[in-house]
């Protein structure tokens, strides 16, 4: 017997026309009845569902390699944490840059400052926090206004910092500053 229940609808109805069968049914049930009790012989009916049926082809998936998926998992939490930590960066910059204003050190004064410690500071040189503190033009400023700016200065790559023998430090790691 002919599965006419693997046609669709609109093979069905191409099938009918085919036939000269005038389908009333709305289902898709109804027109297999309908097909099925027109009296039209097996053989014609196969040779009819033949023309129209077209098997769905199986989806063919590659397969996974673990070591693949790992590896593009690893490289997109990568990319996130990149992401992230490019936001934090943009965000405590835009923080960073309230920061002096709130606590009444305009941009020339912060400037200056960062020139003052360019100017001290020839390249291939260093100095610690100490020597830096003991500055007659530095003792006025407060630690975080002068982190702030060697920070700045580190961001655009004119110091590198280390730990170096200072007792005062910056961030409780830099005890060191060197002019690259």
């Amino acid at each position: 017997m002919v599965e006419l229940k693997e046609l669709s609808v609109n093979q069905l109805v191409q099938l009918a026309k085919d036939c000269n069968i005038k389908l009333k049914g709305r289902l898709k049930a109804d027109k297999i009845k309908e097909i099925a009790n027109s009296g039209i012989g097996e053989g014609k009916l196969q040779e009819l569902f033949n023309k129209y049926y077209k098997p769905k082809k199986p989806i063919k998936r590659k397969p996974t390699k673990k070591g693949s998926t790992l590896t593009t998992r690893v490289v997109l939490l990568e990319k996130q944490v990149k992401y992230i930590m490019d936001k934090i960066s943009s965000v405590e910059l835009i923080i960073s840059q309230l920061k002096p204003e709130k606590k009444g050190l305009s941009g020339n004064e912060y400037e200056n400052i960062k020139r003052k410690i360019l100017s001290l500071i020839k390249p291939g040189r260093s100095m610690t926090i100490d020597e830096l503190y003991q500055i007659k033009e530095f003792k006025n400023y407060s630690p975080e206004k002068l982190g702030k700016a060697i920070d700045d200065l580190v961001d655009e790559e004119l110091f590198d910092v280390s730990e170096g023998g200072s007792k005062l430090r910056i961030h409780d790691n830099i005890g060191r500053i060197i002019r690259r």
